[in-house]
């Protein structure tokens, strides 16, 4: 309706006996889309009466610009995606950095994302080819490489070790929420002693044979910059159970002889954060 013009539209409604509803925001010229409205427009038309006639045929070329650049695109970028906030980069590797910041463009405009500069793209796909990218921050959204995949982010609050009581249910955290369920014949047994606490380093757990957190975090293939973030269950000063990165796929981790026995209940633990795009937490 971009070449119907707002008289047209309101005689329209007229004739034919219409009602609307006229937001009053509209008007309201203190946002800029409203104040180039009423105050630019309409001062440009007054110099060039073809300019509204001339927008619209450079937003219908950039359309259709827009069109070819998607088709073009698209295979590319849906055989990259192991999620949808995730592309492969290995598979990225051999396009020319041109064609690979386009990709990117694609892919943020498809998750509704704001676009970086061009600075930080160019930066980006260059750290890409590479396979080694590092933490890039734009808008509100990061981007960091983890397991050669590069990901896109929401960028999580600063974390503060600060310990919030056991309970079982839903308990709000910096970033996100924990959430503790009873279970039957999964978990780890439900001890009055238990306690949250969070990694300081060394920490070990005895699962198979003792070892440290630092090992079982990178067996498990757990984002560097997540690992502070991860409730440790601990019961008479020992750590007993690890909770769950289900938007990770990462599992709860259980110490030997703490798993909840067959017709016991037990209590499952996870931590849901808020910075995966497209996952159920």
């Amino acid at each position: 309706m971009l070449d119907i013009t707002g008289i047209e539209i309101r005689n329209y409604a007229a004739d034919h006996k219409l009602s609307w509803i006229t937001d009053p925001t509209n008007d309201d010229v203190s946002m800029d889309r409203n104040y180039i409205r009423h105050e630019i427009l309409p001062l440009i038309e007054q110099r060039w009466p073809q300019v509204r006639g001339k927008l619209h045929n450079a937003l219908a070329q950039d359309d259709a610009l827009r069109e070819r650049f998607e088709a073009e695109l698209s295979p590319s970028l849906a055989s990259a995606q192991l999620a949808p906030d995730c592309l492969d980069m290995q598979k990225l590797i051999d396009i020319d950095d041109a064609k690979l910041i386009d990709l990117l463009t694609l892919w943020l405009l498809r998750l509704r994302l704001p676009q970086p500069s061009g600075k930080l793209l160019v930066e980006l796909a260059r750290d890409m080819v590479s396979q080694k990218v590092g933490l890039y921050l734009s808008h509100g959204i990061e981007f960091r490489g983890h397991e050669g995949g590069l990901y896109v982010l929401r960028a999580l609050p600063a974390f503060a070790d600060e310990k919030p009581a056991f309970s079982i249910g839903e308990i709000a955290v910096q970033g996100g929420r924990i959430v503790n369920t009873i279970a039957k014949r999964a978990g780890f047994r439900l001890n009055d002693d238990c306690e949250f606490a969070y990694r300081q380093g060394g920490e070990k757990i005895h699962i198979t044979h003792r070892r440290t957190l630092k090992q079982l975090f990178q067996e498990s293939k757990i984002p560097v910059w997540l690992r502070a973030r991860i409730p440790l269950i601990v019961c008479r000063g020992e750590i007993v159970a690890v909770a769950a990165l289900p938007d990770w796929g990462v599992p709860m981790l259980i110490a030997d002889g703490w798993l909840a026995p067959a017709g016991e209940k037990g209590v499952e633990i996870s931590l849901y954060l808020d910075d995966r795009l497209g996952q159920q937490g």
